[in-house]
């Protein structure tokens, strides 16, 4: 009987996280207060010994894996990068607020100017997240981190995760995540996880110290933001997974409207 532990890791903070901008598919480094805060995290709490590691390729998730576990072999999940914001890139909520383009992203779910819209980037994550979880099966190890971003966990969890639930529920910190269990009969019938508790273990009650802009659009949107589920309840181990299993993945609303 084997069940699996996939910790889904948010990469640490950035100049843009702290100024409250949209930072997507913009290839930046993590901020001098982003690398002391992961060192920081990493001497108060446990972020576990996994067995694989993968990475969205951009460098801030690969520099925070490097600060939480040294020179560990990565693999790089090319399509686990974050959503292209387009002309958003690098703006804050306040500057974008008033332009209609902007809420009809937010609300709607169209594609940024010269970005990518809700639906190619969720149908993108799902795709590589059920293939990496194919590879964990595989290799038969049991705990796993994912490093990627704050927009790909909140939408990932919210199509795979139990409880299901807003993804505003989802939002990570910087340098944070969510512990989820796949249990393979569980996953093989329905291609839904479990979220056991918030990740590293111990910091479900560390503040949020980023400006993170998606809580302030929901803020200013009317949209609702509340804090993640500590427990789930308790699923039963299984049986080894097996080559032979195919993999169902929820699909994606195409009217889905939520921000990343």
């Amino acid at each position: 009987m084997k069940s699996y532990t996939i910790h889904l890791l948010r990469h640490g903070m950035t100049l843009g996280n702290q100024l409250g901008q949209y930072v997507g598919s913009t290839d930046v480094d993590l901020s001098t207060d982003g690398i002391n805060q992961l060192k920081n995290l990493k001497q108060k709490y446990d972020y576990g010994n996994p067995q694989l590691i993968f990475s969205s390729p951009l460098k801030r998730c690969k520099q925070t894996l490097e600060i939480l576990f040294g020179d560990r072999e990565v693999i790089t999940v090319e399509g686990l990068r974050e959503c292209n914001m387009g002309d958003f890139e690098g703006k804050t909520t306040k500057e974008l607020v008033d332009d209609p383009r902007f809420m009809d992203w937010v609300q709607h779910g169209a594609a940024p100017p010269n970005g990518e819209d809700n639906k190619t980037f969720s149908t993108r994550i799902c795709t590589a997240f059920v293939e990496t979880v194919r590879d964990i099966l595989k290799a038969g190890k049991k705990e796993s981190v994912i490093c990627a971003h704050g927009g790909v966990i909140m939408t990932l969890l919210a199509v795979y995760g139990l409880p299901q639930t807003d993804r505003m529920n989802w939002m990570a910190n910087n340098g944070m995540g969510f512990t989820i269990r796949v249990t393979p009969s569980v996953w093989m019938r329905t291609g839904m996880v479990e979220v056991v508790c918030e990740y590293p273990f111990g910091s479900a009650a560390e503040p949020d110290l980023s400006q993170n802009p998606a809580k302030q659009t929901a803020a200013q949107t009317g949209q609702t933001v509340f804090g993640a589920q500590d427990d789930a309840q308790d699923v039963p181990e299984d049986e080894d997974f097996e080559e032979a299993d195919t993999v169902f993945w929820a699909d994606v609303d195409d009217d889905d409207g939520k921000e990343k």
